[in-house]
C-alpha cells in the first residue's frame, strides 16, 4: 500500500475520502490510529486521525503539524516507508448479532 494524496490533508479543509482511508489504514497498521470499534475505518476525517498523524510526525522527527501535503511531502514519504515495513495485518469481522448470522459465518 502506498499513499498517493490527491489533495492536501489538513483539518478544516476539503480532504479526499480515499486519502483519509489511506492515511487511517497506514496509521492503524503502525499503531497510531485506532478507529471506533463498531464503525471501523471510515472516510470521515475525524479528530483522531489528525492527532495520530501528529504523533507519528513527532516520533519521526518531522514538524508535528498533523497535516500532509502532496506525495512529495516528508510525512507521506515517512508513512509510506514505515508502512511498507509492516505486514498487511488481519481482518477482524464483527457481527451485529441479527437474525442473519449463521454458524457458517464463523
Amino acid at each position: 500500500m502506498e499513499i498517493k494524496l490527491k489533495l492536501p490533508f489538513a483539518r478544516n479543509s476539503a480532504v479526499d475520502d480515499y486519502d483519509v482511508v489511506q492515511i487511517k489504514k497506514a496509521l492503524n497498521r503502525l499503531g497510531y490510529y485506532f478507529p471506533y470499534e463498531k464503525v471501523g475505518i471510515t472516510s470521515m476525517a475525524d479528530h483522531g486521525v489528525f492527532e495520530a498523524l501528529k504523533n507519528f510526525q513527532k516520533d519521526h522527527h518531522l514538524p508535528a503539524t498533523g497535516t500532509a501535503k502532496k506525495p512529495e511531502d516528508e510525512t507521506v514519504k515517512a508513512l509510506n516507508k514505515e508502512a511498507s515495513k509492516t505486514p498487511d495485518g488481519q481482518y477482524i469481522w464483527r457481527t451485529v448479532e441479527d437474525g442473519k448470522v449463521r454458524a457458517a459465518h464463523a
